[in-house]
């Protein structure tokens, strides 16, 4: 299914979209994200709805290695089954691939908590 939009235009080239629909219905669409860079990346973040409701939870992967592996993800439709929509939110985090210019901020919610980090 071709049914994936960027909603934003960021400046750093993606050789392809990271975001590949596996399968869909009313309720969940479930889709892989790909590292789009001829890199490893420091991280990657993703945010999505794991409830009707809107409700979101974020995760990461890091670092986020450019290979065939992938991390398949099954979000929430928030809206109905007469016009499903899922938003999902990813951010890649490295100085090397990411152009400067692009200033999208990962939310707080999606770092570990500094007890966490120790």
């Amino acid at each position: 299914p071709e049914d994936v939009e960027l909603m934003s235009k960021p400046n750093t080239l993606l050789a392809f979209n990271p975001i590949t629909i596996i399968s869909q219905n009313s309720k969940t669409v479930t889709f892989t994200i790909s590292n789009p860079f001829e890199s490893d990346v420091l991280a990657m973040y993703y945010q999505y709805a794991i409830a009707e409701s809107g409700v979101s939870k974020c995760y990461s992967e890091s670092p986020f290695t450019y290979c065939k592996d992938t991390v398949t993800v099954t979000a929430n439709c928030m809206t109905g089954s007469l016009h499903p929509l899922s938003i999902v939110d990813v951010w890649f985090v490295d100085p090397k691939v990411v152009d400067a210019s692009d200033h999208d901020e990962v939310p707080k919610c999606c770092h570990p908590d500094d007890e966490e980090k120790d």
